[in-house]
């Protein structure tokens, strides 16, 4: 009847059967729950460790490259003062303190150093940049001394680490021997490092908190350990049992997992053995660092889990023992609700108020004592963007049978807004069916809603800058399509890369390159509409989606054009990292969509993409815009890039061949390779080498060249009249930094019969870029064997006279942009006059290319250069029509 109450009116005795397939139901939802939050769980656990694993990786690499680089430069330190001592010996005398002078100066160049000392063809010392060595100390007994002094293809060593005779500390020496004049061994050159100044470039890179950077040695356990953090128990000194397995079983790099007795804390730890260090680099990012957050979001897991799980069986059971006809089963459901963190509510349409339990009244801010309210005024507390949703779903439960079950936003008495959770239901309506009472519960779901947020954000954020990522950021395109259909309005989509990021990643490590991001991803938000999106896909590369734009097309990319030259602006402008300013700027491709006449989004992306790199390969730093021809370019690359794979394999390739000239004769030729492409003829070098060297082919092409160009050496040698001659064969920068180059190179020559004093490798100046003693490495090795180089293209790129004087070239090339017009420009027959005198006094030849007039001719013989190539003498031609009996009138 009407005034029946709500909890008297659910106290029939129900059948014991409907109570256990409740239960059931319950338990199953229960199961099913704690099932899905344990794997949000385990697989957030799985992805922290995955990056952790990935970052002290990273970290390994970036350090291993910096002991790397210190290595080199010792090195070259070393040569220069062994330059210096065989310059004396050359000399037969010498100022003795101005030799120690200049050994003073060159170990000062370097911090690293502790010492550089010289000891004779005895092993006695003679002189030093450290006074506290006595001056008959001797190391003849020592195996480094001994090697050098035995072997003269001994190079540079690098000592165990021990501890120094002098100052007992740990320590590495690196050494090289000198020679008298006529090539025998007069002594060695010694640099000593303190193991201690390794630990800046350990400090340099970001670890983490907790973590740790370390160099181990084989036989002395820890030499150095460098962590942000102190640790609070003693530092393992010997290796664990991980570390030594690892170290006698000789691997190079991998990552493990270090429990918590290896130093106090619990580990990713990437192990590498240190590229030309006997030196083993251990870098750990701890659990509490990289699982922190983690932690957070599966207690918050757990928590709702929890109380899910409490809520639920508190919720049955209370339930039960009410429907079971339990004595006072009002009171009874009241304190259930209360310790299940819900709270009950009972509006009365026929007072007007609202009543509620005290506990949930209190969560909420209000006093207990006032806990009677108007109904019609209710609403006030609700923030109002949920309003609607609430006043929708409650005209559905009170015109119907329909429960009420709404999400919203209230407003607590401490000004917070608190996510509350309603459920209720019309328990009582009069006989016009209006309703009389409505009964419910409420429940605080703050936490759940941020749980919920915090999973939504690693789903859908980018978590380095905050941003959308590509799943979201293809979510937001597609509703913008569907949008701009809607309004008629255009939109476009900007694709943004930066130009130079690799540089500062190489350079300054991974933490530079991410603060980077960071504030690249601040100002593009800045720059962009508040309607506008910017998203990162990942890496360097990030997107702004732009919408609503009213007008034509000619519009809408006059204002995208806009906001991509205010971005281009903001990141132009200079950033500051490690105290000082970094400059980088950034290429942009656009692509506007318009209603009724657009693709799918990823299509969007692609095509931005492509007009990306269409800015790049056109100059950087500028905006382009998306046109078909782009789209037909790439494809047209694409199909060019199978026809050369083959073309490869179908032999469609061919050599030709240019003469170069000595004096008045032929002295050998340059091998070009040419493609004769089925149906069109000859194909440019232009059109198909660039190509080659983005999809790799250059290194299977530069393979079969240098192959046919052994074949033709060997052919030559069978000739009284061409055994002399000599092939060049250009070597691409990828081609040469090839690990196996070296080895390459002679296995092709021993098949093919050549011999090695015929062949001339020419290298551009952008091989010489990197990696100085890898490239020196490689060149004395083959010049062992009697195979010359050559520097094409000389004076046209960025190579330090410094490092070129330690590279065994044999000849410069002088580059056809000098020759072209060096009678009538001053300042190329300068560069020409320099380069002839550099080779001059370095003991190289010289040849200049691209000669086509008898007057270049003449102006280079005036200046001293006496070797040619161009079609002054012969084009480049097959070898059936190469004329080896070719002879020029001085």
């Amino acid at each position: 009847m009407p005034g029946e109450g709500f909890f008297q009116s659910l106290t029939r005795p129900p059948r014991k059967k409907t109570l256990f397939g409740l239960l059931a139901v319950v338990v199953w939802v229960d199961l099913f729950v704690v099932g899905i939050l344990s794997a949000v769980v385990f697989r957030g656990y799985v992805e922290q460790t995955e990056k952790a694993a990935l970052v002290s990786e990273n970290v390994s690499r970036v350090l291993d490259q910096n002991l790397l680089g210190l290595k080199e430069r010792i090195d070259l330190t070393t040569l220069a003062v062994v330059e210096d001592v065989e310059e004396v010996l050359r000399k037969g005398e010498g100022d003795k303190q101005e030799n120690h002078r200049l050994l003073i100066h060159h170990a000062k160049r370097m911090r690293e150093l502790l010492a550089l000392t010289v000891f004779d063809r005895d092993g006695r010392i003679v002189d030093s940049s450290l006074d506290l060595y006595p001056g008959d100390m001797n190391i003849s007994d020592e195996a480094g001394f001994q090697e050098l002094r035995d072997r003269a293809d001994a190079g540079l060593l690098v000592s165990e680490p021990r501890l120094g005779r002098v100052l007992v500390m740990p320590i590495i020496i690196l050494s090289r021997a000198y020679h008298t004049p006529d090539g025998a061994f007069a002594g060695i050159v010694s640099a000593t490092i303190a193991l201690k100044s390794f630990l800046p470039p350990l400090s340099s890179v970001d670890v983490g908190p907790r973590g740790n950077a370390a160099l181990w040695g084989a036989k002395m356990g820890l030499l150095v350990r460098y962590s942000p953090q102190p640790s609070s128990s003693p530092v393992q000194t010997a290796p664990s049992p991980e570390l030594s397995r690892l170290i006698d079983a000789g691997a190079g790099a991998t990552v493990f997992h270090a429990a918590p007795d290896f130093d106090g804390e619990e580990r990713i730890v990437s192990f590498r053995q240190v590229s030309g260090w006997p030196l083993y680099l251990l870098v750990g990012v701890a659990a509490d660092d990289y699982l922190g957050a983690w932690r957070s979001l599966a207690t918050v897991l757990i928590g709702v889990a929890v109380v899910f799980v409490l809520v639920s069986l508190a919720t049955f059971r209370a339930f039960a023992r009410m429907l079971l006809g339990l004595k006072d089963n009002e009171t009874r459901l009241r304190l259930a609700l209360e310790a299940s963190q819900q709270g009950w509510f009972e509006v009365n349409f026929l007072s007007g108020k609202i009543i509620g339990s005290d506990d949930y009244m209190l969560r909420l801010g209000f006093d207990p004592a006032a806990l009677h309210r108007e109904v019609q005024t209710d609403f006030s507390g609700i923030h109002p963007d949920d309003r609607l949703a609430m006043s929708r779903s409650l005209k559905d439960c009170l015109l119907s049978d329909t429960p009420l079950d709404v999400d919203y936003r209230r407003l607590t008495e401490s000004g917070d807004w608190s996510w509350m959770r309603t459920v209720g239901r019309v328990v009582e309506r009069d006989d016009a069916g209006h309703p009389v009472r409505l009964l419910g519960t409420h429940m605080d779901i703050s936490e759940r809603k941020q749980s919920e947020q915090m999973i939504k954000e690693l789903a859908y954020f980018d978590s380095l800058t905050k941003l959308p990522n590509r799943r979201l950021l293809l979510d937001r395109i597609g509703q913008a399509l569907i949008v701009s259909n809607r309004t008629k309005c255009h939109g476009g989509i900007l694709f943004v890369d930066l130009d130079n990021f690799k540089t500062l990643n190489d350079s300054q490590g991974h933490a530079q390159g991410d603060l980077l991001l960071q504030e690249v991803a601040r100002r593009l938000a800045s720059s962009i509409r508040e309607s506008d999106t910017v998203a990162r896909l990942g890496g360097d590369e990030f997107v702004i989606m732009v919408e609503g734009l009213v007008g034509d097309e000619a519009s809408a990319v006059a204002q995208i054009t806009r906001i991509g030259e205010k971005a281009l602006e903001a990141l132009s402008q200079p950033y500051l990292l490690l105290s000082r300013d970094f400059h980088c700027s950034a290429s942009i491709g656009a692509v506007v969509f318009a209603p009724d006449r657009h693709p799918q989004p990823e299509e969007l992306l692609k095509r931005a993409d492509i007009a990306m790199y269409h800015a790049k390969s056109t100059g950087r730093a500028r905006l382009q815009f998306f046109a078909p021809f782009m789209q037909a370019v790439i494809e047209e690359k694409a199909s060019l890039g199978e026809e050369m794979r083959d073309a490869l394999r179908n032999e469609q390739f061919r050599l030709y061949y240019q003469p170069q000239i000595e004096g008045s004769r032929v002295v050998g030729a340059e091998a070009l390779i040419r493609w004769r492409r089925p149906g069109e003829g000859l194909v440019s070098p232009s059109q198909f080498i660039p190509l080659a060297e983005e999809n790799g082919l250059i290194v299977p092409l530069g393979d079969w060249v240098l192959r046919k160009a052994c074949e033709q050496i060997v052919a030559w040698g069978k000739a009284a009249e061409t055994r002399d001659f000599f092939v060049a064969v250009n070597v691409s920068a990828h081609q040469f930094h090839q690990k196996d180059f070296v080895s390459h190179v002679l296995s092709t020559i021993e098949s093919s019969g050549a011999d090695p004093r015929r062949l001339k490798l020419e290298l551009t100046e952008s091989a010489l870029l990197y990696d100085i003693q890898d490239i020196i490495k490689k060149m004395r090795r083959l010049k062992a064997e009697g195979i010359l180089f050559s520097l094409d293209d000389f004076g046209t790129g960025y190579s330090s006279l410094s490092y070129l004087r330690h590279l065994p070239f044999d000849q410069l090339k002088i580059d056809q942009s000098f020759v072209s017009g060096i009678q009538e420009d001053a300042n190329k027959g300068a560069i020409a006059k320099t380069i002839v005198m550099l080779g001059q006094l370095m003991g190289l030849a010289v040849i200049a290319e691209g000669v086509e007039t008898r007057e270049q001719q003449a102006f280079l013989a005036s200046i001293g250069c006496h070797a040619y190539q161009g079609y002054l003498f012969s084009p480049p031609v097959p070898i059936e029509t190469f004329r080896v009996d070719l002879t020029i009138d001085p």
